[in-house]
């Protein structure tokens, strides 16, 4: 960290869980920028009771639900929808053949869904314990018959564990930040620092943003669209 400073690199904060934290950090330092990987989140398994039918279509709205469950040999031609590129690669990675990524949200996701998707088939969301949104009650709505199966849940690390990881808040040009709740933790960090944080909060979404609403100081930047590469170059443009 000295040598970046003493070089006038600008520091980046990495705020999302691992293992995405590093291939983010690898990637601001191949743009030349010194990356803090300092996640807010931990996500673990959590034991799913499967039910036994078979579902028309598996839907994913985090990777973190691909790496969490153990996929079962008759559901690997099932159609798979997934939120975003990142999630599809992972989908495919553990031997899912039949992947449609929406390359954006969960608002892309379910724009996607029933787009594909006859209203009526039986789809199995592999969630996290606390969803970002409310995909299945909207699909559900829309007359779709969904189950969600809670395969992972994310934890946030303790405000005091990450203001002994960081160095001074003043030091810190940009904080990226992945998620709606990550954006709260980091908002507790930044609320509890004795100095204002003045550089630029980097969103991935409005609803990653939302938790810094009100927030003096700081300058928030909203990518256009909700994918990390957006958002990496509004991180590039700002430093350039």
């Amino acid at each position: 960290m000295s040598d970046a400073v003493s070089n006038w690199q600008p520091i980046f904060w990495v705020t999302r869980t691992e293992p995405d934290n590093a291939n983010t950090s690898a990637r601001l330092h191949k743009m030349g920028l010194c990356a803090l990987a300092v996640p807010v989140l931990g996500s673990c398994a959590v034991r799913a009771a499967w039910p036994m039918d078979i579902p028309d279509v598996l839907v994913f709205t985090s990777a973190h639900g691909i790496r969490h469950h153990r996929p079962r040999p008759e559901l690997l031609d099932l159609p798979v929808l997934t939120v975003g590129d990142r999630t599809a690669r992972a989908a495919i990675s553990v031997g899912y053949r039949n992947v449609r990524s929406a390359s954006g949200d969960v608002r892309d996701l379910e724009h996607l869904v029933r787009k594909e998707i006859p209203v009526g088939q039986t789809i199995f969301h592999l969630s996290a314990r606390q969803p970002a949104g409310d995909l299945d009650g909207n699909l559900k709505s829309a007359g779709y018959r969904t189950r969600r199966i809670v395969v992972y849940e994310t934890q946030a690390v303790p405000v005091k564990e990450l203001t002994a990881a960081l160095p001074p808040l003043g030091s810190i040009d940009g904080i990226l930040v992945h998620s709606p709740r990550a954006g709260r933790t980091v908002r507790q960090v930044v609320d509890g620092s004795p100095a204002d944080f003045t550089g630029t909060i980097f969103c991935i979404s409005h609803t990653a943003a939302a938790p810094f609403a009100g927030l003096r100081g700081a300058c928030i930047s909203v990518a256009d669209r909700p994918d990390e590469n957006t958002m990496l170059q509004a991180v590039r443009h700002r430093t350039l």
